[in-house]
């Protein structure tokens, strides 16, 4: 049975976070203050979030919902599109945004190759000494 979940993530950049989304093919909605996000269920009260990506672009039961807190984001997401989404893959897309904006503009550091085998993304890099 579907049900909507809260879940605790590990993301706290919110433009590292729709790097990460739109890497992943979707197209998040952005808003200044939470909207209710659509749901399965009616009648029930509805999770609000600030970063949304529609229903219809998941193809699932619900939108996933992206709510801002204090030190970072809370997501909102059915259980019965969990997989769908792909809440790993999105972990790998926010790591890699996170890697690519730590060595950018710093010239000592150059990614020799992107690998993305197994639904896992693999990034090597290359230390230039002088």
């Amino acid at each position: 049975m579907s049900e909507m979940k809260t879940v605790e993530v590990e993301f706290n950049d919110e433009e590292l976070l729709l790097d990460a989304l739109k890497n992943m093919g979707y197209k998040p909605q952005v808003y200044n203050e939470g909207i209710e996000i659509d749901t399965y269920y009616k009648g029930r009260t509805k999770p609000k979030a600030h970063i949304v990506i529609s229903k219809s672009q998941i193809g699932g039961y619900a939108a996933v919902g992206f709510e801002r807190k204090k030190g970072g984001f809370r997501m909102h997401i059915d259980d019965m599109d969990k997989r769908k989404f792909g809440e790993n893959k999105l972990k790998q897309h926010y790591s890699e945004a996170k890697l690519m904006k730590t060595i950018k503009g710093k010239s000592r550091y150059s990614v020799t190759s992107r690998v993305v085998k197994d639904n896992k993304i693999k990034v090597s890099l290359r230390v230039n000494f002088g």
